[in-house]
């Protein structure tokens, strides 16, 4: 997504080439993100069972707000570290680093993020929907034009090839949907860094001087200024006060 932004094309062997250094990065980022997340549950739960054991009769009372607490938590932190991933690939951090730069790109942004995260889910699993909708159909309707007066022998068997069509199908949508759920994520990233460190004027520039057409974009470090003097030096670009 970073390369397309410069309309720079990549095929999925020189995509791969470019971040297998990252990967050990990333793995790292998903330990820390399940560690985190399990810890967050151990303690919920705990937190349950000790009101249950001390408080008893009136703790269902207190459960259920404190579920929904848990959840506009645990919804906040997702949003805030949602573009982690894509910063440790594309800035080359290691996986706190990594989540650091997530909280402070997303600062000020939050509501538009999950306002976007939010449609783009939707979209998905519409789109799901509209095609298993028609595979879960399916073995009703090749029972009664293929096997009309099968016994139960014919049933099975297509019951079960239809169970294994019907599952590919599923998992082809489902990959298809995260590839552009996470194109998505990538691209909220680069516009996150656009505008808190002016990487679209990086960006021009190397788009006129053609500098690393085999790189990815955006992978050295912006300076939140990134030209000295910009708005600031006599005859520069206006500030806009």
């Amino acid at each position: 997504m970073a390369r397309s932004v410069l309309n720079r094309p990549t095929g999925f062997r020189r995509m791969l080439s470019l971040v297998r250094p990252r990967i050990g990065a990333l793995a790292g980022l998903a330990a820390v993100l399940v560690a985190a997340a399990l810890a967050a549950m151990a303690l919920f739960f705990a937190l349950i069972v000790l009101l249950f054991s001390n408080v008893r009769g009136a703790a269902a009372l207190l459960v259920i707000p404190l579920m929904f607490g848990f959840a506009a938590v645990f919804l906040w932190v997702a949003i805030k570290l949602m573009v982690a991933p894509a910063a440790v690939v594309i800035e080359e951090l290691g996986a706190l680093a990594g989540l650091r730069r997530s909280w402070e790109l997303t600062r000020t942004n939050w509501w538009r993020i999950l306002g976007i995260t939010l449609v783009v889910g939707i979209l998905v699993a519409v789109i799901t929907q509209v095609v298993l909708i028609p595979a879960s159909l399916l073995p009703t309707v090749l029972s009664g034009v293929i096997s009309p007066h099968g016994g139960s022998g014919q049933d099975a068997t297509l019951t079960v090839a239809v169970s294994i069509i019907t599952a590919v199908v599923g998992a082809l949508v489902g990959a298809v949907g995260y590839a552009f759920q996470t194109s998505v994520m990538a691209l909220l990233y680069m516009d996150l860094r656009m505008r808190k460190d002016g990487l679209d004027i990086a960006l021009l520039r190397d788009m006129e001087t053609g500098a690393d057409p085999d790189g990815i974009p955006g992978r050295k470090a912006i300076a939140a200024n990134p030209y000295p003097g910009y708005g600031t030096a006599p005859g520069a670009w206006p500030n806009g006060r």
